[in-house]
């Protein structure tokens, strides 16, 4: 991975208070995005809970690649497009929420 921007993107997602957009593949081909509220390991991954029966969490279990979106606030036409895989973890001690962890392959300005 080209890690020359992943600490600007991660710091502005700190900045932002984890607010990030999440594309997978929907249905037929149409991207479905989703508005997360993450936090940041300490191996440089996404992390947010989210229902298990939610339909982005669905349709990352079908297509796990994701791009994830983050925007300056005040420069709402530039940020950082972030390329991870999603991996899932289940905890039975909660009602049917899942852990999603998205780790980071590639990060791009724009």
């Amino acid at each position: 991975m080209d890690e020359s921007f992943v600490p600007e993107a991660l710091a502005l997602i700190r900045k932002n208070g984890g607010k990030v957009y999440i594309a997978c593949m929907g249905e037929g081909g149409y991207p479905n995005v989703s508005v997360r509220e993450v936090v940041i390991d300490d191996a440089d991954a996404l992390i947010y809970r989210d229902r298990e029966d939610s339909r982005t969490v669905q349709l990352m279990k079908n297509s796990p690649q994701v791009l994830v979106s983050v925007l300056h606030e005040d420069q709402p036409y530039h940020g950082y497009k972030l390329k991870g895989t999603a991996a899932f973890e289940s905890n039975p001690a909660t009602d049917g929420t899942v852990s999603v962890r998205v780790q980071i392959e590639q990060v791009f300005p724009y």
